[in-house]
């Protein structure tokens, strides 16, 4: 049984009810936290309403497992182009934890109110059918048209895809690891040390679940940086990074998908910039080592010297292939710290962070 907590957030439930709320859940092991998407109350007429997608971005930015979502956006007053991009918006922010519910709307008196036009309800269910069609494909495709009888949209672009942030590059045991159990070592049968336990996926914060450690070699080349330098220093290519999609491995003449696809520098002083790397490039290597997906990129990079230069194949439309030679650059956050309790969207240059089994939180 999976156990989510669904509130009516229209009633008057202020920032910080949600925030008590969301620690509530994360503390009592439930696995999600949703609410209504209305701008009107329903049981206490003049109570106050916030918006849905805008409280949900904030607790994305606060929270650490539990799943957030709408039950439900309507269609009546939620844009579909607006809806996709303000799911993924919250998608990247919480990494990857958004559940996006829609339905036709029903509550007249809200629609009276803001002044929203509420049709009858077969022209509401005909809307909310393209509603579903615009939110998918705004995900899922390269660049679509679409011509229906709410909607008609002419060359959109696809949203930045939703967030890829997963356990990657992990030692997966079913060990038992409790909290307070992090930075301890994982043995196996011959006593030697394999991993440093990092991280749990559980319903109950407990051992009940899988567990992840940091494979050896990658602690042992942190602990050698700190030896040697004491702190870790990263090196970065500078882009803006995703998993590619089979459209893209098909744009790009790929016999598979695969490769992480460039989509913006991280700054104008990019070095991936200065080498030649464009927007639309698809990564498939790095020195001749194959770069299936964003984890195994940064992986490459981020261990390497600033300064260090590095031989770059890129995928390119039709198939044409380049191989460009890229000096790195030293890794620098792109947000500042936030405050204790709370964790920050991502940051802009995906292979300036450390690797993933590097900045995963303890159980």
């Amino acid at each position: 049984m999976r156990l989510c907590l669904m509130i009516e957030g229209q009633e008057g439930v202020t920032w910080d009810d949600w925030v008590r709320l969301a620690r509530l859940a994360e503390d009592n092991g439930l696995e999600g936290l949703f609410r209504s998407d209305h701008y009107t109350a329903i049981i206490r007429p003049d109570a106050d309403a916030h918006d849905a997608w805008a409280t949900l971005a904030g607790l994305a930015a606060v929270t650490e497992r539990i799943r957030l979502g709408t039950m439900v956006s309507p269609a009546t007053f939620r844009h579909p182009s607006v809806l996709a991009r303000m799911a993924v918006t919250v998608d990247h922010i919480s990494g990857g934890r958004v559940e996006v519910g829609m339905g036709s709307g029903w509550y007249e008196r809200e629609h009276d109110a803001h002044g929203f036009a509420f049709l009858d309800g077969k022209e509401r269910f005909e809307l909310f059918a393209e509603q579903v069609e615009v939110v998918v494909r705004s995900w899922t495709e390269k660049r679509f048209d679409h011509d229906g009888g709410g909607y008609r949209l002419r060359g959109q672009l696809a949203l930045p895809a939703t967030s890829s942030r997963s356990i990657q590059d992990f030692i997966q045991t079913d060990a038992a690891i409790n909290p307070g159990n992090s930075g301890g070592p994982l043995v196996n049968v011959r006593g030697e040390v394999i991993g440093i336990n990092s991280a749990i996926a559980s319903p109950t914060g407990f051992n009940a679940g899988y567990g992840f450690a940091v494979p050896i070699n990658l602690a042992r080349a942190v602990m050698d940086q700190l030896i040697k330098t004491g702190h870790v220093e990263h090196a970065a290519l500078g882009v803006l990074v995703r998993d590619a999609s089979p459209e893209d491995a098909e744009y790009a003449g790929l016999g598979a998908v695969r490769g992480v696809v460039v989509q913006d520098y991280g700054s104008g002083d990019s070095p991936a910039k200065s080498g030649g790397i464009q927007p639309g490039d698809i990564i498939v290597s790095v020195d001749g080592k194959p770069v299936e997906y964003v984890a195994q990129l940064q992986e490459a990079i981020a261990f390497r010297k600033p300064g260090d230069a590095v031989s770059v194949e890129v995928a390119r439309k039709g198939g044409k292939r380049e191989t460009l030679h890229v000096t790195l650059q030293r890794a620098t956050p792109s947000l500042r710290r936030p405050p204790s309790g709370t964790r920050s969207p991502r940051v802009v240059d995906r292979t300036a962070e450390a690797p993933p089994w590097h900045r995963s939180a303890s159980p």
